[in-house]
């Protein structure tokens, strides 16, 4: 199975993805590029918590960088106080220095691991 994040490992072989959208509808833009979609879980940000991770128990989480109320780094702090390592793809457009910005959304990451999607 090939991996939502170029660069990085997908799970297990023969198992299936299971995505968690916080408030990204573009989201579906991006995965639409892979050839087995996984499955699809939809939050809302005042949803991200213990609770939710431990109900949906995602492979991959996917927040936009900047959302109305909330941006990126918000989504990794509640992410982050859950406890649980976690692979979150941060959606934007295209920027100028995304590397720049990958950096910085990773220096803010703990112990989770954070990748920047381009649309």
């Amino acid at each position: 199975m090939r991996s939502l994040v170029p660069g990085t490992r997908p799970p297990f072989a023969g198992t299936q993805e299971t995505c968690l959208i916080i408030e990204t509808p573009e989201a579906f833009r991006y995965l639409d590029r892979f050839p087995a979609r996984p499955s699809i879980v939809m939050a809302r940000f005042r949803d991200i918590g213990t609770p939710l991770i431990e109900r949906v128990q995602p492979d991959w989480v996917i927040c936009p960088l900047v959302a109305t109320g909330f941006d990126a780094l918000d989504v990794l702090s509640r992410l982050g106080d859950t406890g649980r390592t976690l692979r979150v793809g941060v959606l934007s457009q295209a920027l100028p220095n995304r590397r720049m910005v990958e950096r910085e959304l990773q220096s803010h990451a703990g112990g989770l691991e954070v990748s920047l999607l381009t649309l």
